[in-house]
């Protein structure tokens, strides 16, 4: 994934990219981050 991020914006000719990768979180994480957002949907949409 950390190459996928770093060259899917990549302009053809152009050797420097944008983007950078700064950290991966684990999947404990990832949950918390799922579960947030899905809060945030029903706050916001409900269910």
């Amino acid at each position: 994934l950390r190459h996928y991020f770093g060259t899917y914006k990549l302009i053809p000719g152009k050797n420097q990219n944008d983007v950078y990768v700064e950290g991966i979180f684990d999947t404990e994480h990832a949950y918390k981050v799922i579960e947030a957002s899905q809060k945030d949907y029903e706050e916001m949409f409900g269910e």
